[in-house]
């Protein structure tokens, strides 16, 4: 079972609001926008996520999939214009 406070922290992330067609996003697509730091910070709070569900008993297989994960979507971030899709 997910921890109420990583549900909410996803829910933040990643549906927060809802766009046209019933499209949801949240603050992760937003804070992505902004040069310099919107692929800085999802970094920080993906690995954050990651070291929890570490903490909370997350399979070693489980964890660097979840790293990989990260790295992926950290380094596409880091593409201009093409990161926001």
């Amino acid at each position: 079972s997910v921890p109420p406070d990583l549900r909410a922290l996803a829910v933040f992330l990643d549906s927060k609001f809802e766009g046209p067609f019933g499209i949801r996003f949240g603050w992760d697509a937003l804070i992505g926008l902004i040069p310099g730091i919107g692929a800085v910070i999802p970094t920080l709070v993906s690995l954050y996520i990651v070291v929890r569900g570490a903490i909370l008993g997350v399979s070693l297989f489980t964890v660097i999939r979840m790293l990989l994960n990260v790295l992926f979507d950290t380094a596409l971030s880091m593409i201009p214009i093409a990161g926001q899709f």
